[in-house]
C-alpha cells in the first residue's frame, strides 16, 4: 500500500476522498432521516 501510494498519489489521494465523501454522505443522509 505505501509503495503504490508513492507510485500514483494523485489516485491514492482520489480513492481517500472517495471513501470519506462516502462515509460523510451517509453520516450526512442519517442525519436528515433522524430530522425527519
Amino acid at each position: 500500500k505505501a509503495t503504490s501510494t508513492l507510485n500514483n498519489p494523485f489516485m491514492s489521494a482520489k480513492e481517500t476522498i472517495d471513501f470519506y465523501e462516502n462515509i460523510w454522505n451517509h453520516r450526512f443522509l442519517k442525519l436528515i432521516e433522524d430530522e425527519s
